[in-house]
Formats: C-alpha cells, sequence, structure tokens
C-alpha cells in the first residue's frame, strides 16, 4: 500500500490551507478536486472499506469506528456559520450530537482529514472523524430527515408562535437547508414548497414524476417561502405578485443553482425551485439516448452552417438540454455563437449568452433582431414563442446563420403545422429548414432490479402494427434500494427526427399537412417517437407502460 504517498498528499494539502489562511470559501473549493483525486486513488489500488478506514486512521487522524461510534447516533444540522451548513450540504458528510468535547463528523469523502483544523475553527469545537460508508450517509440523513419532519409537524399549540418563525429563525433555515439538500442527494429536477389548508409540503420531481418528500407546519411557511425569496433576492416584502429569482447553491464552484418562481394562491405563496446544472456541467448529444443512426443524421444538420433546426416537444421534454448539447458540439474558435434565452439555465464555456428580460419593455423578437447585428456564426433563441418572433428567426436563417430554437409541438410534422399558425409564409419554411427533431423524456428501466418477461399478445400486436419487431423478453420494473423502491433510475429521450430533402421542401412550400408530410418522410426513413420508443422497449432500456404512458396509449391490456 503506498501509505507514503496518502501522508504527502494530505501533508500537503493540509499545509496549503494554514497558508492561504484558511479561508472558508478556500476550504469548499479545495475540497472539490482534492478528494475526488484521493478517492480515484482508492479505486486504482482496489481497496477495501477495511483497509480505506485503516490507512485514513493511520495517514489522515481519523479516529476508528469502534472508538466514537454508538449503536444510535443522532444526526443534526449546524446552526452556524453558512459556510459549514453549505459544506455538509454539498458533501457526503453527516455531524452528529455527541456529549463529549468534541463533535464527530462521519464522511465517505477521504480526504476530509486534510481540513480538520479548518472544521474545527468554523464549528468552535473539537472535531473527531470517522469513516463511514456511502450507505452509512445515506441513512443518517433519512434519520436526520426524519427528525425534521417530526418536529414540523407537532401540534400548532405546542409550537412557538407564528410570528417567531422568521426567515432567520433555526427551524426555517434548517428546513430549507435540508431540502435543498436532499432534493439535490435525491437528483430531482424540481422543488415544489406548497401551502396546503392545515399544513405545507415539499414535494420533488424525480425522474418526471412528482413524488412528497414531506409535510411541515402551516406556520412556519411563510418563513420558508421568505427565505427562499430572500435567497433568491426577490422582494420579500412583495406578496401580491408573482417574482423569479436564481439561488446560487453553495460558494465558489456551487454544485447547482436554483431557479426560483413564487406565485400567490389562495392559501399562501407557493415557491417552485428548479434545479439547473451547475457550473461546468456540459450536455452532450451522444449521452441523450438517441439512436446512433438519428444522431449521426443529426450532427450532420448542425454541419450545414445555415438553415433551421427546430426541436419540438411539451414542456419539461428536454429540450433545452438537446440545444445546449449541439451549441457545445458547435462551438469552436472560428465560430461566434449567441444565444438568447428566458432564462439562462446551463453556462456555456465560449457562447455569448444573452437573458431576455421581459422588465426592459423590448419584445422578444426585438432582441433575435439585435443579436443578428452581433453578426453570430450560430445563432440559438431559447423558444418560438410568438408570430414575430418565428418571423425573425425564420428571416434569420434564410440570411444564412445557423439559427436553433425550441417549439412546443407534439411532434415534428405538428411544428410545421405550427409555424404555418403563427403566420410564417411556407415558401420561407422551405428555404429555411434543415431538421425537425421532436423528442420526448421517459424513465429509465433500473438495471439492477428489472424482471424479464414475455411480451403479452397485445404487446406483441403492438409492435407488429408499428413495425417493430418484437423481442422475446421485455423488461418490467420491480423496486430496490438503487432505485428508492420505484423500478426506474434516471431518464433517457424517446426522438423523431425529420430531415428536409429536396422532396420534403417542395411539399412544405405547397402546404402538404402533417399526414401527407410525415407519410413522405417515412419513405426516406423517418421513424415515428413511438418506433423509437418501441425500440428502446426491445432493448430492455425502459419498459412499455412507461412508453405509453408518455406517448398516450391504453396500458390496461397489457397486464
Amino acid at each position: 500500500m503506498n501509505t507514503e504517498l496518502l501522508t504527502v498528499m494530505a501533508r500537503y494539502v493540509a499545509s496549503r490551507q494554514l497558508a492561504e489562511g484558511g479561508r472558508e470559501a478556500v476550504i469548499l473549493e479545495q475540497l472539490k478536486s482534492a478528494s475526488s483525486r484521493l478517492a480515484s486513488l482508492f479505486r486504482d489500488w482496489k481497496l477495501d472499506f477495511s483497509s480505506q478506514e485503516a490507512m485514513l486512521c493511520t495517514c489522515c487522524g481519523f479516529r476508528p469506528r469502534e472508538a466514537v461510534l454508538q449503536p444510535m447516533m443522532v444526526p443534526v444540522l449546524p446552526s452556524r456559520p453558512l459556510a459549514l451548513r453549505q459544506l455538509l450540504a454539498s458533501r457526503p458528510v453527516i455531524l452528529f450530537e455527541t456529549s463529549g468535547a468534541n463533535r464527530l463528523l462521519g464522511t465517505c469523502d477521504p480526504l476530509l482529514g486534510a481540513y480538520q483544523g479548518q472544521l474545527e475553527c468554523l464549528l468552535g469545537q473539537g472535531v473527531d472523524l470517522v469513516y463511514l460508508t456511502p450507505e452509512e450517509i445515506e441513512a443518517g440523513r433519512r434519520k436526520l430527515a426524519d427528525q425534521l419532519s417530526g418536529v414540523a409537524v407537532e401540534r400548532p399549540e405546542e409550537s412557538a408562535h407564528a410570528s417567531e418563525f422568521d426567515e432567520e429563525s433555526r427551524p426555517v433555515v434548517e428546513l430549507v437547508d435540508l431540502t435543498v439538500s436532499e432534493a439535490i442527494q435525491r437528483k430531482a429536477s424540481d422543488i415544489h414548497v406548497e401551502p396546503m389548508e392545515d399544513f405545507g409540503q415539499v414535494r420533488y420531481r424525480i425522474d418526471g414524476l412528482l413524488t412528497k418528500a414531506r409535510e411541515y407546519r402551516a406556520e412556519l411557511h411563510s418563513g420558508v417561502a421568505s427565505r427562499l425569496k430572500l435567497l433568491a433576492g426577490m422582494d420579500v416584502a412583495e406578496r401580491r405578485l408573482p417574482q423569479d429569482g436564481r439561488i446560487r447553491y453553495g460558494a465558489k464552484g456551487a454544485e447547482v443553482d436554483l431557479l426560483v418562481s413564487s406565485i400567490v394562491t389562495a392559501r399562501g405563496e407557493s415557491i417552485a425551485l428548479r434545479v439547473l446544472p451547475g457550473k461546468g456541467a456540459q450536455a452532450d448529444l451522444s449521452g441523450l439516448g438517441m439512436r446512433q443512426e438519428l444522431l449521426e443524421s443529426f450532427r450532420k444538420s448542425l454541419a450545414t452552417r445555415e438553415g433551421l433546426v427546430l426541436v419540438a416537444g411539451p414542456t419539461g421534454s428536454g429540450k433545452t438540454t438537446t440545444l445546449h448539447a449541439a451549441l457545445a458540439e458547435l462551438s469552436r474558435p472560428e465560430t461566434k455563437i449567441v444565444t438568447l434565452e428566458d432564462p439562462i439555465e446551463r453556462r456555456l464555456e465560449a457562447v455569448h449568452q444573452v437573458v431576455y428580460d421581459a422588465k426592459l419593455g423590448v419584445a422578444f423578437a426585438a432582441g433575435v433582431h439585435a443579436l443578428l447585428r452581433q453578426a453570430p456564426d450560430v445563432l440559438m433563441v431559447g423558444e418560438i414563442r410568438d408570430a414575430d418572433t418565428a418571423g425573425a428567426v425564420v428571416g434569420a436563417a434564410v440570411a444564412g446563420h445557423l439559427v436553433l430554437s425550441s417549439l412546443h409541438a407534439g411532434s415534428a410534422p405538428a411544428a410545421l403545422a405550427r409555424l404555418a399558425d403563427l403566420g410564417v409564409e411556407q415558401s420561407l419554411l422551405s428555404a429555411a429548414l434543415r431538421a425537425v427533431l421532436a423528442q420526448r423524456l421517459v424513465r429509465r428501466v433500473c438495471k439492477f432490479c428489472a424482471i424479464p418477461l414475455p411480451p403479452s399478445s397485445t404487446a406483441r400486436e403492438l409492435f407488429r402494427a408499428n413495425g417493430v419487431d418484437a423481442p422475446s423478453q421485455v423488461s418490467q420494473e420491480r423496486g430496490c434500494e438503487a432505485c428508492g423502491r420505484t423500478g426506474f433510475n434516471g431518464r433517457l429521450g424517446l426522438h423523431e427526427l425529420m430531415l428536409f430533402s429536396d422532396e420534403l421542401r417542395l411539399a412544405v412550400g405547397r402546404g402538404a399537412d402533417k399526414r401527407d408530410l410525415q407519410s413522405l418522410a417515412r419513405a426516406e426513413g423517418f421513424k415515428t417517437l413511438m418506433q423509437d420508443g418501441l425500440q428502446k422497449v426491445a432493448a430492455r432500456e425502459t419498459t412499455l407502460r412507461e412508453v405509453l404512458r408518455v406517448l398516450g396509449g391504453s396500458v390496461e391490456e397489457l397486464e
């Protein structure tokens, strides 16, 4: 075992922190890169857990588990300072309540020992570190969530007066910190903080479906809403009008951004938080679940460097992620890319992103014209939302720019009908269009617990009717610890891509309807969303019930 390398590495990081004065921001920043390097070494050495623990106890000041762990440790959240709460929320760390002089920190981060002095300064007392498995960390966080939920639903007459629960009171701060950190840990895409009749509730959207996380006392809700608005830079005193804001969760090198929206309901303010990718997170076209032949065709449409490429689908179907992945592939030193977005969901390197602000009184289409004066090679408009924007986007594509945008439409042919409804001339549309990609998101079946079963006769008929070979087995979800008992883990895309050949352009120019366009496209190899979904069912990436849930269809006869 290369204990000398481990010791030298730990001492180097610790001495560097001391030389820089132990600033809180340095602690948070350095943990990110250094801990991942050491964890990689552990993997390379192929050490089991007990060997890792022995090395950490020898080299980095960790305490043996049997010396400090009690059968029933009580996890707690720190009350101060903010940097420590951010650290514990963003790292695999659990803080335990202890009766001794030192505070116990459990972690599965092997490099935390290099920061023991700084942690003691932040906590104001000595720290004992103990090495835990990821499963023990998860169990501790669940126990903490259960504790806080238990306190939050106690009887109102036994609690403090509602006026005591402002945005700085400890129950409010702890509830907000727990809610956000747990949502990130569970990979939620949205957080909903909602007032009910006799209580408040938190719900997470995980893999596209809402799930209830906890309830809390009704008198806490005003303080929770105010704290979220305060962190998002919104007007805390305004409780009548809708507001929007943004929270950078963490210090420098934040894990995520949170897009915050407030709206006033009959019961009080409802807060929705969209969990956005953090700094450095890059979308990748090859990771979106496209079939290989469709991916290659889509990349060819981007390589034309002029014309209009549209991504269509309903809200929450991943359109913006696909657009950003396309921009990442187009980004080159010799290419100028400018975007107009509302809001900016993902920060892209070497891309000039402009956020549209309706408060300035400038129309969205006027913003598109302003960006064209920047002489871009590639222009991305977040969404075609009205006739003026549609005209500006199509006009830019005809003028020789490569324009990417999104549109709310159910399919690729329906996107053309939608543009026609917005008043775009068929001749301009025919000249501008290069490709329309329609998409949906389905849940990916859990690879650890999925059950292989032969498809029913009804399922086989569905495959046959859509021209897809029926497989000998399909997957059925079951549920296990790895997927949170849902049977699914993560999401993948369903796609259909319409490429515009000369024949299709002529059909668009003469105003052909959706059926005619789809018939012509099928003759050229076009596959529908349903066909793509059935192919992914056959590959056992998802289930037939899930595809029908998203695309529409009866699931009763599949039993």
